[in-house]
């Protein structure tokens, strides 16, 4: 594996410089839909979303346009908390190319580099990950037990 480009990444990550596309932002309320698409020209659509917790693993089960696409299990816990991280998002809304700026934190923080599991079903999602050579190991994956952002407004590029 080439080590290279995740230690760029990684740096890029620490110094709050990654941007973010977002393809399809799968929520279960119609509201936060309507916002994220008008305001900041999310991809949002209702969806299915089921989320179990325990007190050591939390797991969430997408259904997309009523296919079973992927249920994620992760670790759950941690003591750390983070403020003030800075992230950037690109959408179009009306086929213009747009930047949002967002600030975040969360609490109740924890990183873990085994404990992933990552089941793919069907339909476009699952295929979209797939053709990522999903799903695999991952790398790490992170818990956040309170996570808040503020986002600014989203500005023509």
């Amino acid at each position: 594996r080439p080590t290279l480009p995740y230690l760029g990444n990684w740096i890029d990550l620490t110094r709050s410089r990654l941007g973010v596309h977002i393809i399809h932002l799968p929520v279960n309320q119609s509201f936060t839909c309507e916002a994220g698409r008008t305001i900041w020209g999310y991809p949002k659509t209702v969806q299915q979303i089921e989320i179990d917790y325990a007190s050591d693993r939390a797991s969430c089960k997408l259904v997309y346009d009523g296919q079973h696409a992927l249920t994620l299990s992760l670790p759950r816990g941690g003591d750390k908390s983070v403020s003030g991280q800075k992230m950037t998002t690109y959408s179009y809304i009306e086929g213009v190319p747009h930047v949002t700026s967002a600030d975040q934190g969360a609490e109740g923080m924890g990183v873990f580099f085994s404990g992933a599991e990552l089941a793919l079903g069907t339909g476009v999602i699952a295929d979209q990950l797939r053709s990522l050579g999903l799903p695999k190991r991952p790398l790490m994956c992170a818990w956040m037990e309170r996570m808040y952002a503020t986002f600014g407004p989203a500005e023509k590029l």
